[in-house]
C-alpha cells in the first residue's frame, strides 16, 4: 500500500478520490447503498461532477467528524497502539483502490472505522456482523491495507455509547468486492450519462368550474352543466393517451384525479338539486351524461396508465435480459463451455413505482448478474485448465459437467477417476507383459528345441563324418582280418548248443587294448561297424556301457571297440549256430 499525504476532506484528497474506485463507494458500487444508487455513481466517475452537499448534510459530516476524533482514544485503547487517520492507494489486478482510513497503526498492522452511532447498526455489531450497506467497504479497506481485520465501531464519542468487535474478512465477500469493480469498470467504458432530471411532479392542472345547480321557482333550474361540459371535454382532449416518461405519467396521474372529482361534484350536484326539487329530467340527464363522462375517462385513462408503466418495466427487463445474454454468450465463447447465470430482474424491479428507480434497479441487477457470470467463467476457465493438466482426456466425456464443479470437488473426482484408471492400466499392463512372457518362453523353448536338433543333427553329421573318416583310416592301417584276428581269441571246439539254447551276452571280462583314456561316440562305433548298427541299449546288452556324453553324442572308451566287436562276433556266431541247429 502507497500512503498518500493528504488531509481528508481536502481539496487534493477529493481530487485525488476521483482518480480511484474508493471504499466508501463500494456499497454503491454493489447497488446496495441507500443514499447513491450505482447508476449515478457511475455518471459521477465518468463525468467527474458529484452531488453538492447541502447544509444539513455537511453538518451531518461535521457531527461524524466530531464524534469519531472522540471515539479514537477508546479505539487506541482497545487495538494497544496509537492510531493515524490516513488515506491508501494500491492497485489490484488492474483496478486502482482508494482508502480513507478513520485511524490506522504506525505499523500498518491494523485499522479502524467509525460510523456515528446508529440503532439498527449497533444491533448488527452487537450479533457479529455488518449489513450490506457497511461490509463492502471494510472489505475494500482490507484489500488496500493487505489485512484480514479492522475494528468496526459505532459511537456517540463516549465510552457508554461505544459498540465495536473485529470484523474478520470473508473470502466470498472480498472476491465479490473485486468482482464487482472489474464489472464496473467495464461498464463504465461504454457508460454514457442520461440527462439529469428532477422527481417528476404533476403539471398543473386547470381547475374545472364548480357545479352550479339552483332551483329557483316551483320549476325553474339555473344550473352551468353546458359550460362545465365543454370545459370537461376541452380537458380530456388534452390528456397524453401514451405516457412515456416520469412526468408523462405523473401528469396522466393527476388528470386522474381532477376526473375522479368532476365525478364527485357532478354525483353531487345532482343530489342537490333534487334535494331542492323534485323533477329536474333535463339537469339529471345531463349531470347523469357529464358523470359518465369524467367517469369512462378515468377509468380508461387509469388502464392506460398501468398498462403503459407495465410496458416501460417489460421494455427495461427485456433490454437487461438481451444485455444478460449477450454477456453470457461471450463468455461462453470464451471458455468453450455453455453457461447459465439466473437473474431476477422481475424481483429487483417489484415494488417499485418510477421509471428511474426500476430503470436502476434493472441496472443494478444486472451488473450483479455479470459479475456472477464472470465469476463463474474465471472457475470454468481454471477447472478446464485442471482437467487437461491431468491428461487422460477420454476419462472426463462428461467434462461440461465437471469444469462448473467448485475446485475442491474437482480435484476429488479427477483423483479418483486418474487412480482407477492407473490401477485398471496397470492391471492391463501386468497381463499383457504375462501374456507376452509365456509368448516369449514358448517361442524360446520352440527355438531352443528347434537349434538343439539343428546342433544334434549337426553333431551327428559331424561325428558319423569323423567316424567314417576314422574306419577308413582303421582299414587303411590294419585290415578287418587282423583286428578281428586280435581281437578274437584262439576258439576251442564247442558241442553245438540244443537247437533252444539261449544265447546270454559274455558277462566276462574280454582281453581287449589298454585303456589310454581316448573316446569314442556311438556315431564313430556305428560308423565302423557299418552297415552294422547299434543303439546305446544295444551295446549295453553286449556288457558295455558308455562312459560320458558330450552335448547330445555318447562316448564310449575307445578301448572297448574290441570288445564290442568281439561279443557281437560272439553273438553272431551264436545265432548261426542256432540257425544251422534248427
Amino acid at each position: 500500500m502507497l500512503t498518500l499525504n493528504l488531509v481528508q476532506g481536502s481539496t487534493e484528497w477529493l481530487a485525488a478520490r476521483s482518480q480511484y474506485f474508493t471504499a466508501s463507494e463500494a456499497p454503491a458500487m454493489l447497488g446496495f447503498s441507500k443514499h447513491t444508487s450505482r447508476s449515478d455513481l457511475l455518471a459521477q466517475k465518468k463525468t467527474g461532477i458529484v452531488p453538492e452537499v447541502d447544509a444539513g448534510t455537511q453538518m451531518l459530516f461535521g457531527r461524524g467528524h466530531e464524534t469519531e476524533a472522540r471515539a479514537r482514544p477508546i479505539a487506541e485503547r482497545i487495538i494497544g497502539e496509537e492510531l493515524f487517520p490516513a488515506t491508501g492507494v494500491l492497485e489490484v489486478e488492474g483496478l486502482q483502490l482508494l482508502a480513507s482510513f478513520d485511524g490506522i497503526t504506525m505499523l500498518e498492522d491494523a485499522i479502524w472505522e467509525h460510523k456515528l452511532l446508529n440503532k439498527g447498526l449497533a444491533e448488527c455489531v452487537m450479533n457479529g456482523d455488518l449489513p450490506d450497506t457497511h461490509w463492502p467497504q471494510c472489505e475494500h479497506q482490507m484489500i488496500v491495507a493487505g489485512l484480514d481485520r479492522v475494528l468496526f465501531m459505532t459511537s456517540d464519542g463516549t465510552s457508554a455509547n461505544s459498540f465495536h468487535f473485529w470484523y474478520v474478512s470473508r473470502p466470498e465477500r472480498r472476491a465479490q468486492v473485486l468482482a464487482g469493480w472489474k464489472q464496473f469498470a467495464e461498464d463504465l467504458k461504454t457508460f454514457e450519462p442520461e440527462a439529469r432530471t428532477v422527481k417528476a411532479e404533476a403539471a398543473p392542472i386547470e381547475a374545472l368550474p364548480a357545479v352550479v345547480v339552483q332551483v329557483q321557482g316551483s320549476l325553474a333550474v339555473q344550473d352551468n352543466l353546458k359550460t362545465f361540459g365543454e370545459r370537461l371535454k376541452s380537458f380530456i382532449g388534452g390528456i397524453k393517451q401514451k405516457p412515456e416518461t416520469d412526468q408523462d405519467f405523473a401528469d396522466a396521474e393527476a388528470a386522474i384525479k381532477a376526473l375522479s372529482k368532476a365525478e364527485d361534484a357532478l354525483k353531487n350536484a345532482k343530489s342537490g338539486a333534487l334535494e331542492q326539487i323534485s323533477a329536474v329530467a333535463e339537469m339529471q340527464r345531463q349531470a347523469d351524461l357529464y358523470h359518465d363522462l369524467a367517469r369512462t375517462t378515468r377509468l380508461s385513462l387509469e388502464k392506460l396508465v398501468k398498462a403503459e408503466k407495465e410496458n416501460r418495466k417489460t421494455e427495461i427487463v427485456t433490454a437487461a435480459r438481451g444485455k444478460l445474454t449477450d454477456h453470457v454468450r461471450a463468455l461462453a465463447e470464451s471458455v468453450g463451455f455453455a453457461i447459465e447465470i439466473p437473474a431476477d430482474f422481475a424481483g429487483a424491479i417489484k415494488g417499485l413505482k418510477s421509471i428511474d428507480s426500476i430503470k436502476n434497479a434493472a441496472d443494478t441487477e444486472l451488473a450483479s448478474a455479470k459479475i456472477r457470470a464472470n465469476e463463474l467463467a474465471e472457475k470454468v476457465r481454471a477447472n478446464a485448465k485442471t482437467i487437461e493438466a491431468a491428461g487422460n482426456r477420454h476419462l472426463f466425456a462428461d467434462m461440461a459437467q465437471l469444469v462448473m464443479k467448485a475446485p475442491d470437488d474437482l480435484a476429488a473426482v479427477i483423483s479418483t477417476r486418474v487412480a482407477e484408471f492407473e490401477r485398471q492400466e496397470a492391471a492391463r499392463l501386468e497381463a499383457e507383459r504375462a501374456r507376452i512372457q509365456v509368448e516369449e518362453r514358448v517361442k524360446a523353448e520352440r527355438e531352443a528345441a528347434a537349434k538343439a536338433e539343428e546342433e544334434a543333427k549337426r553333431i551327428r553329421a559331424e561325428e558319423r563324418a569323423r567316424a567314417e573318416a576314422e574306419a577308413k583310416q582303421i582299414a587303411r592301417a590294419e585290415p578287418e582280418k587282423n583286428l578281428l584276428a586280435e581281437a578274437r581269441p584262439e576258439r576251442a571246439e564247442r558241442p553245438a548248443a540244443a537247437p533252444d539254447a539261449r544265447v546270454e551276452p559274455i558277462s566276462a571280462p574280454i582281453s581287449a587294448p589298454t585303456d589310454t583314456g581316448a573316446t569314442v561316440t556311438l556315431g564313430q562305433i556305428n560308423a565302423r561297424l557299418a552297415p552294422i548298427s547299434l543303439s546305446k541299449d544295444g551295446i549295453a546288452s553286449l556288457g558295455v556301457e558308455p562312459c560320458g556324453r558330450k552335448r547330445a553324442a555318447v562316448l564310449y572308451r575307445k578301448s572297448d571297440f574290441a570288445r564290442i566287436c568281439s561279443a557281437l562276433i560272439k553273438t553272431i556266431e551264436s545265432a548261426q549256430q542256432f540257425k544251422e541247429a534248427a
